[in-house]
């Protein structure tokens, strides 16, 4: 039996631009956050936010943080690793955790945090244009 015999599809419609959610201030909660590990052998912080709104309720964004990044070149290793610490801090600040960080990432699922949505375009072939949170607050 097919996998798809109970399923219609309707190619017919038209699409109306919904990829994208409109840029804005939503309220969010982190739904996911854990350290792992790339197909390059870095670790990282991997973070989902799921937009808690009606229209857009689950809407999720991604977002990395490559906070253990590992490269050759210490200067580039060096800037990569401080970019994420200073978005990463943002996102601390934003929950209120500036003076009480958690030692876990797992701690900061649950939490909630207002983010400014925007659009952000694909700047090479590899890039996608996507959902991404410009700026957090409480």
């Amino acid at each position: 039996m097919s996998d798809f015999a109970d399923v219609k599809f309707d190619f017919d419609t038209k699409d109306e631009g919904n990829s994208f959610i409109p840029e804005g201030d939503y309220r969010c909660r982190i739904s996911v956050c854990e350290k792992t590990t790339s197909a390059a052998g870095n670790d990282y912080l991997k973070l989902e936010v799921q937009v808690d709104e009606d229209k857009y309720n689950n809407w999720i964004i991604r977002e990395n943080y490559n906070l253990w990044y590992n490269n050759s070149d210490s200067s580039k290793q060096e800037m990569v690793r401080e970019i994420a610490s200073r978005n990463f801090a943002k996102l601390l600040k934003a929950l209120g955790l500036q003076d009480n960080p958690p030692s876990n990432a797992s701690e900061l699922v649950g939490r909630k945090v207002v983010c400014k949505l925007g659009i952000e375009k694909a700047i090479t072939q590899i890039t996608a244009t996507r959902t991404k949170c410009l700026n957090l607050k409480r």
